[in-house]
């Protein structure tokens, strides 16, 4: 069974997301120079492009990876591109509006969905952490620093 991801996790990714982009900013306008027009105007396309196509190729952010949680779609196929441009555009500013109560239905609904989510028909569940592929043992090599009982 899936677990939603909350209100409040997915607030820190969110905020870990801006944390990041906030230094990537400060580099950015450090290279390039001061700033003009079509600096914001590309940095905006940069800042939409990052939520886009990491939630697009990772279903995952990277405030989203060190807190646990995903995007996934609600019917549990595939991301696909044009859900997640909507959600990430239209449904984002959606979920702003009447002081972002879009974002405050994840604390009411079932599924935890914001404004969002409901618009792409996404969901943001829990991830389950993954199994190593290996675990640096040979065959039949046994692990010494585990003590038996």
């Amino acid at each position: 069974m899936e677990r939603f991801a909350g209100f409040w996790v997915r607030l820190f990714a969110y905020l870990i997301d801006w944390f990041v982009l906030g230094i990537t900013e400060n580099i950015f306008f450090t290279w390039l120079g001061p700033e003009t027009s079509m600096m914001f105007l590309l940095w905006f396309v940069l800042i939409l492009s990052y939520f886009i196509l990491m939630t697009f190729v990772f279903g995952q952010t990277l405030g989203k990876m060190v807190m646990g949680i995903r995007v996934e779609m609600s019917d549990g196929k595939e991301r696909s591109f044009g859900a997640i441009v909507l959600r990430e555009t239209i449904g984002r500013v959606a979920s702003l509006f009447f002081f972002g109560f879009g974002y405050w239905m994840i604390v009411f609904d079932k599924k935890k969905r914001a404004m969002h989510d409901r618009i792409a028909e996404t969901v943001v569940i829990v991830a389950p952490l993954t199994k190593p592929l290996h675990d640096g043992l040979h065959d039949g090599q046994k692990d010494s620093s585990v003590m038996p009982i």
